[in-house]
């Protein structure tokens, strides 16, 4: 798919898709994101209760690259925790673009091999729930101001769609209990027929 093409393919996809397949569908959109823009690691994840960490859900790598640990932290990343808990986008088009404030986040970066990233966080209900990351390692890209747009479009479907699966997860986990509970009690309550 051309970057075009890929907003209305992902809608279309996800507007059918079933929870079972949900995982399934992500991890293709994750990948045809990173393709069209020719990026190396494109992640979703799952921000923690106590605001202090995000957990790694699903994720595109390419073969070459190893993948994002599975939890990041607020104690090494603060600038960025902040400015996504607050729904602002964190980016930077070149390691030069880290400011002096956050040198502990730029070594780490370096480290990593990530030449330009941007994380943008995704709401439900007034509260950051998810954010998305992009890194580019092989090169330095820009995000523009269309970049930024399309991908805010992506995964605003792909968080719905994930935060709808969790919801059906859960309905359906309720009614299985409910079913075992009304099960037992029936038993339990049933008069014997006098003899």
């Amino acid at each position: 798919y051309s970057c075009e093409e890929i907003l209305p393919e992902l809608s279309d996809v996800f507007a059918t898709i079933a929870a079972p397949g949900t995982k399934q569908i992500i991890e293709w959109a994750l990948q045809h994101i990173a393709e069209c823009l020719d990026i190396d690691r494109c992640g979703f994840w799952k921000v923690a209760e106590n605001l202090q960490e995000i957990y790694l859900i699903h994720q595109f790598a390419r073969p070459e690259f190893a993948k994002d640990p599975p939890v990041i932290s607020n104690e090494n990343f603060p600038k960025m925790f902040a400015q996504a808990l607050t729904g602002v986008y964190f980016y930077f088009n070149r390691l030069e673009d880290i400011g002096s404030e956050a040198l502990i986040m730029k070594d780490i970066f370096r480290r990593l091999g990530v030449k330009s990233g941007l994380l943008i966080p995704y709401n439900i209900a007034g509260k950051t729930n998810f954010v998305m990351t992009f890194d580019s390692i092989r090169k330095e890209i820009t995000f523009t101001p269309d970049i930024f747009l399309k991908l805010k479009m992506a995964g605003e479907i792909i968080t719905g769609t994930y935060y709808r699966s969790e919801l059906e997860e859960k309905y359906q986990a309720s009614l299985q209990e409910m079913e075992k509970i009304l099960r037992k009690h029936t038993k339990e309550e049933i008069p014997l027929a006098p003899t």
